[in-house]
């Protein structure tokens, strides 16, 4: 992934007033350059109607530290939901598009015609964008415009506030008209066209996987490892001693928010643990609680009303 910081978990800030959301957004558009030792959430959009911020962060201990800091130092009254695992979504099949864009204002028109391609990319290889126009079907100077629109709807928070990946889209063929076609109509109609890609390519959900270190006592090394299995977890090495274990997994991260309070409860205190990010995989279709609901293709249509996340 070409991503310099991983956000892995997410909360919601609904202020309870209009001067608290005006207060919220002055916090949100300042707090970086207030205190550079805490590592700020990314704001991965403000609804317009109520104010509430979605922020996200790579752990929950920067998470609350920089939500506290935000309700404190500017007084906002608001109510900060629990810390929730931003999932990410990818398409599972081959999909095909042929889409026009077609209008007449007063004197004016617009027209765009794409035909593209859109498939699921291997885990972790972002969006890849192809053109193998012939023959001017497409102008290659609305070619850049084309991918344009096309990384507009994939962009973070498309889904349930979780961002769309791992797609790659091949643009094969299309028409323009001398007048009535632009680079801006062309954009449009490719962000007419992925969002058609969204709501046909069977979209599958895809988690972050933690890897765990666990040092524990012997005598509780079986109980640590029998709850890391049973939170989906897959232990890869037990190093047992007379005195002390050390335990490495792998688990998903939906599973781990809160482990630090659970391990001190099963060890007596004892144990530690230190986690790290290893990799995305797709969220299993027996999982007992699905990420989103309602389904994934609902809050598809619901972000298309509410239109792309507003950074700030």
């Amino acid at each position: 992934m070409d991503e310099t910081r991983k956000d892995l978990v997410q909360a919601s800030i609904a202020p309870r007033s209009s001067k608290d959301r005006q207060r919220l957004r002055l916090a949100l558009s300042a707090f970086a350059e207030n205190d550079p030792s805490i590592t700020w959430p990314s704001i991965t959009w403000i609804e317009a109607e109520t104010g509430n911020a979605l922020l996200r962060a790579a752990n929950e201990a920067d998470l609350a530290i920089a939500l506290d800091e935000i309700k404190r130092a500017y007084a906002i009254d608001a109510d900060i939901s629990p810390p929730k695992v931003v999932y990410r979504a990818t398409i599972a099949r081959v999909t095909e598009i042929d889409y026009t864009h077609k209008r007449q204002i007063g004197g004016t028109g617009e027209f765009a015609r794409i035909k593209l391609t859109a498939t699921a990319n291997d885990i972790g290889r972002g969006f890849k964008f192809r053109s193998e126009i012939v023959g001017g079907a497409v102008p290659e100077a609305y070619i850049p415009a084309v991918e344009k629109g096309l990384r507009s709807v994939i962009g973070p928070g498309m889904i349930a506030g979780d961002p769309v990946v791992d797609i790659s889209v091949i643009l094969f063929d299309g028409a323009f008209h001398d007048i009535d076609s632009s680079p801006l109509i062309f954009e449009t109609a490719a962000r007419m066209a992925m969002r058609q890609v969204l709501d046909m390519g069977e979209l599958v959900i895809l988690e972050p996987v933690m890897r765990l270190d666990v040092v524990t006592p012997a005598d509780y090394a079986e109980l640590i490892a029998a709850d890391l299995r049973a939170r989906r977890g897959r232990i890869e090495r037990l190093n047992l001693d007379e005195d002390s274990a050390i335990i490495h997994a792998l688990a998903p991260l939906a599973n781990l928010l809160g482990y630090g309070n659970q391990l001190n409860a099963r060890s007596d205190g004892r144990a530690s643990y230190s986690r790290r990010f290893d990799h995305y995989d797709r969220v299993p279709p027996e999982h007992p609680e699905p990420p989103f609901r309602p389904a994934a293709a609902m809050r598809l249509q619901r972000c298309k009303r509410r239109g792309p996340p507003h950074p700030h």
